[in-house]
Formats: structure tokens, C-alpha cells, sequence
């Protein structure tokens, strides 16, 4: 309790804040403010948290590093300084952006201000010139009816996309600004690409345990040693995949060509054709994953050509490397009705004058499509409508439907981005999307993990990668090639030489 604290009325919602006597009392700077008012006294990286101006301000720092006290100081001052200002806080819980509301509130009883909640919400602020703070929950609902100044995401790498997106629209008509705080955690979701976004947007910090000697040295090399997974996280910084998760950006990013490159890539297993024949023709493959109703329907397009690597003096024979490339990437938007998804699909495969194989996802909603498709897609393209199963092996079932592991699947198209066979050109529209569905695969299940909803786009991609590597069994290593028989060059248009 202050002695000397104004007594003040709060009849009115807002209140006026006693003017300082002195310029010395607040003092302009804020990092002066926070040494004399607070007892605080910033590093060098904090101060340039606290002096920034940056409409977008995103800090990458690691556990224990003062991400939240130096945030709440540079809150309580830009709502000290400005009446009436709306801030809110929001965090992967509203326990965990209590916390930021609690350290400013600590702040608010050394400067002897007396405060109030505002009235209907449990967990908020109400400073006497009538500027407002609150912590909201990780919901939903959180953004009805609001508006803030100021939005600050505690912990930011945890707290979902749906979420995030719902709130953010906070500072829309206020033209306010963000704060996102977090120690990094996986390599998706909102924070990570802003965190990475080179547009100049946001202002960006980052500080790792090597910028906090005081943190104890004999904790953090247990720390490393018990778990360095989550050691490089918590304490380094790093944007590393679980253990749990099938792929890693890095892994997704490795099979990305710039427009033009030629460089030999793939399993490394050569197809021998006899005599000088000209190189096999292209085949394409689309796959399409039928969405339901919280779902997306995805469609992609790959393209298998042939390589020619030379002549082999001795077996006498022409060498062709086969290489898988993604041609195109596209998710529909959720709730669109099977009619409309029809005739979008329709209208893409009506473009295409070459032979190809269309793979449909069959499942759930699947067959009343299928059908359709049978009834009006041209001669030139093959369907072949796939059930995706939990079991081990394909099965052959009634009505022209194959049965596949979804492991299986995934295993192929994995397989294929390790070493190489599946390429994909830099600035593919459809790739950002592709990818984050791909590093949120969990490793025990096989299915969207961490918060992701969707997988509609990679098994497109699997479906159609798939069916590739079934015709074209040497783009993965270890596997003998086939035959060419009469069926697949008359299907595909191949020059009448044998596989050897």
C-alpha cells in the first residue's frame, strides 16, 4: 500500500492520472523509465525491444530470457503514455497471458497507481487515465466484439493458426500493432513464417542462451545431454521438427530446383534401352484427394521424364534416368460442394491433350465422383480410383478400386524426396501450403499432428507420385526395372525398344 497515493474517484469509467510535477518523475525514455521507476535494468537487446517503434515487432528468444517482463514494461508505459488504450493479451492458454497481465501488474503497485478490473472480465487492468488491459482465452469466441491498440501473443509458437487469424483482426480497424513473443517450436504455423518472412514487415529480434550468462551453465548442460532436441528449442532457438514427425522443412526443401537447373538428380538406378532409340515420352500423373465437409479437396500434377545419360560401350546400350517433377499444386477452398469440385476438376483436366492417369482418392465421398468422372472424362485419361486403407498390403477390390496402405503411400513419396527423384520448381504456386501439411505428419500415425487439420495436398501428391514409381519402379533405389510391354506403350506413346 502507497501512503502517498491520490485518493480517486471511480465514479467515471475514465480516470484522470495526476499530472507528474517534474519532467524528472516520468522520464521521456523508456528505458530510463524502466531503470528509475521500476528497478529494471535492460541488456542491450531488451532496450532495443523497449525503444522500438515497429508497428510489427516479433521476438525469438529462448526460456528464461525475459521475454515477457520486457514486453510488459513496454506495454504498461505505451498505456501510461496514451489514455485509453486497448491492449490485449493472448497466449496458448489465458493462464499463460495472465502471466504478462500479472508482471504488469506488479509494476502498476511499485508506481503506486491504483486500478481496477474493467467490468465483466476477471483477468484485466484498468489504469486511471482509462487505457485498458486484458488477457483473453485461446478460443474462438475470444474475437467477438473487440478491438485493441496493441495485440501481444505470449508464447506465440504454441497458440493455433485458426485462432491466431481470428484475433489478430483485433487491431484491424485501429491500424494497431502486434507483438509476437515465443521461444520457436516447430517448423509451422504462423509464427515460424513470420519469423521468416523477408518481406521487411516485421521487426525482428533474436537472442539465444549464449546472450544469458546469468542462466545456470551446470542446468543447461544437463539440459543438452537429457534431451538436445528440446535443448536446441528451448535454449538455442532452433526451428527443429518433434521427433514424432515424418519430414522436416529442410528435408521438403532440399527437392526445389530453380527454373533451368539440369543437374542429374534421382535414385541412381539407369534404365538400359537398346539400340539408339529417342528418348521415352513424358507421362503425367494428377492426383486428386476428395475433401468432406471441414475438409479440403486437393489436386496435383506430376510429370515423369527421361534423362539420357549417355551410351554404355559395353553393353551397347542407351542409358535414361527417370526424374519426377511437380508440376502444379492446388487445395480448394473447404465447405466447396462436390458439383463445384467437379467442374473445377473438369476444367483442368479438359486442358490436357496428352495421355495421363488421374488417381481419385475413393474414399468417403468418393464414389458418386468416380462415377461421374468414368461417364465424361475423354479416352486419353486413365482413372484409377484408390481406397486409402490401414492395412499392409495392396488389395485389388470390386469395381475397378485399389486398396493402399496410407503408410505405404507416404513411404514412397518420402522415399522419392530422399534421394531425389521428386523435384519440384522454386516459386511452384502452392508449395508454402504442400509443405506445411507435410512437416505436421505425425510418425506414429501418419496423420496431421501438432493442431493442422489437413492433408489434402500431400495426398494428392502421394496418390500421384504413387503411380509413378508403379509404372516407373527405378525412380526408387533397389528396384529392378521393367519390361516395357504393348498395353503401356500404347497407353503412353513409347518408342516400341525393351526395357532390358
Amino acid at each position: 500500500m502507497c501512503p502517498n497515493a491520490p485518493k480517486i474517484n471511480y465514479t467515471s469509467q475514465t480516470i484522470a492520472l495526476p499530472a507528474p510535477s517534474t519532467t524528472q518523475e516520468t522520464p521521456e525514455n523508456i528505458v530510463d523509465w524502466a531503470v528509475s521507476k521500476l528497478g529494471f535494468t535492460p541488456t542491450l537487446k531488451q532496450a532495443e525491444i523497449l525503444l522500438s517503434t515497429a508497428k510489427y515487432l516479433i521476438l525469438c528468444c529462448n526460456r528464461q530470457w525475459g521475454k515477457s517482463t520486457t514486453i510488459a514494461i513496454k506495454a504498461l508505459y505505451a498505456a501510461l503514455q496514451t489514455p485509453k488504450l486497448k491492449i490485449v493479451i493472448l497466449s496458448r492458454s489465458k493462464e499463460q497471458a495472465g502471466l504478462v497481465l500479472a508482471k504488469m501488474a506488479e509494476f502498476v503497485a511499485i508506481l503506486c497507481l491504483p486500478t481496477r478490473r474493467v467490468l465483466g472480465q476477471s483477468m484485466s487492468i484498468l489504469l486511471p487515465n482509462g487505457s485498458t488491459i486484458a488477457a483473453v482465452p485461446h478460443t474462438i469466441s475470444t474475437t467477438y466484439g473487440r478491438t485493441a491498440h496493441i495485440f501481444i501473443v505470449d508464447e506465440a509458437a504454441e497458440v493455433s493458426d485458426a485462432v491466431y487469424r481470428a484475433a489478430s483482426a483485433f487491431v484491424g480497424h485501429t491500424h494497431g500493432k502486434i507483438w509476437l513473443l515465443s521461444t520457436p517450436t516447430r517448423q509451422n504455423g504462423f509464427f515460424y513464417n513470420y519469423w521468416h518472412d523477408l518481406s521487411g514487415t516485421w521487426h525482428r529480434v533474436f537472442s539465444n542462451v549464449h546472450d544469458c550468462p546469468a542462466i545456470d551453465p551446470d542446468f543447461l548442460a544437463m539440459e543438452e545431454r537429457a534431451d538436445p532436441i528440446a535443448f536446441s528449442q528451448n535454449f538455442l532457438c532452433q526451428f527443429t521438427p518433434p521427433a514424432n514427425r515424418l519430414c522436416s522443412r529442410e528435408t521438403a526443401a532440399a527437392i526445389l530446383r530453380k527454373k533451368g537447373d539440369d543437374k542429374p538428380s534421382g535414385a541412381g538406378i539407369v534404365n538400359h534401352l537398346r539400340g539408339a532409340a529417342a528418348i521415352p515420352a513424358p507421362r503425367k500423373y494428377i492426383g486428386l484427394d476428395l475433401g468432406q465437409r471441414f475438409d479440403h479437396s486437393a489436386i496435383a500434377a506430376i510429370e515423369v521424364t527421361w534423362r539420357h545419360l549417355g551410351h554404355d560401350p559395353y553393353l551397347f546400350t542407351e542409358q535414361y534416368q527417370a526424374q519426377m517433377r511437380i508440376t502444379s499444386l492446388h487445395r480448394f477452398p473447404v465447405g466447396l460442394s462436390y458439383e463445384k469440385t467437379y467442374e473445377l476438376v473438369m476444367q483442368r483436366l479438359t486442358q490436357e491433350h496428352r495421355s495421363l492417369e488421374l488417381i481419385v482418392d475413393a474414399g468417403g465421398p468418393g464414389p458418386p465422383v468416380v462415377d461421374r468422372l468414368r461417364a465424361s472424362l475423354p479416352g486419353h485419361i486413365v482413372l484409377k480410383p484408390v481406397i486409402i486403407t490401414g492395412g499392409k498390403g495392396r488389395n485389388t477390390l470390386t469395381g475397378g478400386y485399389t486398396g493402399i496402405p496410407r503408410r505405404s503411400l507416404l513411404s514412397t513419396l518420402l522415399m522419392s524426396m530422399t534421394v531425389g527423384s521428386l523435384t519440384c520448381d522454386e516459386g511452384t504456386p502452392g508449395w508454402e501450403t504442400f509443405v506445411g501439411e507435410l512437416v505436421e505428419l505425425s510418425g506414429a500415425t501418419t496423420h496431421p499432428a501438432g493442431g493442422a487439420m489437413h492433408d489434402d495436398l500431400v495426398m494428392a501428391v502421394t496418390l500421384a507420385v504413387n503411380a509413378a514409381v508403379r509404372d516407373s519402379p527405378s525412380l526408387l533405389p533397389g528396384q529392378p526395372s521393367q519390361p516395357e510391354t504393348k498395353d503401356r506403350r500404347a497407353q503412353y506413346g513409347h518408342q516400341p525398344n525393351r526395357l532390358l
